[in-house]
């Protein structure tokens, strides 16, 4: 077959060809050739090296060989921002996450007017839980691209993990009104609000916001378990509480969260041998006990009348050093008196 050397489509083609063959050596080579031809457009070897990347076919490309085809394009095409991209998405899934983010941090500062990227920016900050690179570069991203609802979800969440609830509350409103149609979405911004509410003490306002996320899911689980939980510290509408809470473990029944949250509704509710039931289950599958759920097992226990037991769980729940009750150290000490 007689073709142009510079013909990068042919090679592209060949590639193909010769890889469905299982002749590696000739598609390694047509590959190479096309990659390195000046005469195909790069956005069409950046379209082809993605595919191979995402293709689930493992047996196609070894990852060695898509490094030295990143190699390559990298090596004579490093100033084309759509080759730091595709090298962001590579990098990515070698999960090298700080070097992808370096990728994409560099394209922005040549050019900031692709939106796409600062969304990969920013849900790999996320991902890295970096509240600093989630803040800022949201904030930027917002002068950019005021009308995208994204950066204000994740400026407002780097926010709330500070406990800045009252700035976080700005930025989850404003996002708000950016999604009139995307019911989803609108869920979460109402679930954010709800707990920027909460831990303000606006807890009224925080229900409403819990009530307006189950209007639009009903079977959002995580929402259906906090607002269980919160009725439940408050000793407030508990039929509610324990009708949510027991949807959220039908939704999720292994999940140690959920399930000691139904079991506190319970005890709650005075069912203290139901309560013990599922908080066995919450403690089974959880893979890191908390100080809480560790008093919360030891209240449920002295309420079934194991108390040694439950001073044995009490002890665990201080050593674990995390947020508990005020009451502990009178519990264990024997001077905390329980309601009958």
């Amino acid at each position: 077959m007689n073709t142009d050397p510079q013909n990068g489509y042919v090679h592209l083609y060949l590639a193909d060809y010769y890889r469905e063959k299982n002749k590696e050596e000739e598609a390694e080579n047509h590959t190479r050739k096309a990659l390195l031809s000046d005469e195909l457009d790069n956005s069409f070897k950046v379209q082809y090296i993605l595919r191979l990347i995402l293709s689930k076919d493992s047996t196609r490309v070894s990852d060695q060989q898509l490094k030295g085809y990143m190699d390559l394009l990298m090596s004579k095409y490093s100033d084309d921002l759509t080759v730091r991209a595709l090298h962001s998405d590579f990098l990515k899934k070698e999960n090298k996450i700080e070097e992808a983010k370096n990728e994409l941090e560099y394209i922005l500062s040549q050019d900031k007017d692709n939106y796409m990227i600062w969304e990969e920016l920013l849900l790999l900050c996320n991902e890295t839980m970096d509240t600093i690179c989630m803040y800022n570069k949201s904030v930027e991203a917002i002068k950019y691209f005021p009308e995208q609802p994204l950066p204000y979800a994740l400026a407002g969440i780097s926010e709330m993990l500070k406990k800045n609830y009252e700035n976080a509350m700005e930025f989850f409103q404003d996002g708000l009104k950016l999604v009139e149609d995307q019911m989803q979405l609108k869920a979460q911004f109402y679930s954010y609000l709800g707990d920027c509410y909460y831990n303000l003490d606006s807890i009224e306002r925080a229900f409403d916001m819990f009530d307006e996320v189950l209007k639009i899911n009903p079977n959002n689980a995580l929402v259906l378990n906090n607002y269980a939980y919160y009725l439940s510290l408050r000793n407030e509408n508990l039929s509610k509480a324990e009708q949510m809470s027991s949807q959220a473990v039908l939704l999720e029944p292994e999940n140690g969260t959920y399930l000691d949250t139904y079991a506190w509704v319970l005890y709650m509710r005075k069912d203290y041998s139901q309560a013990l039931y599922y908080m066995k289950l919450a403690i089974q599958y959880s893979p890191e006990i908390s100080g809480v759920l560790y008093e919360h097992y030891g209240d449920i226990l002295y309420r079934n009348d194991e108390k040694e037991k439950a001073l044995e769980m009490w002890k665990k729940a201080l050593d674990a050093g995390d947020e508990v009750s005020k009451d502990l150290k009178s519990k264990i000490s024997g001077e905390y008196t329980f309601e009958n």
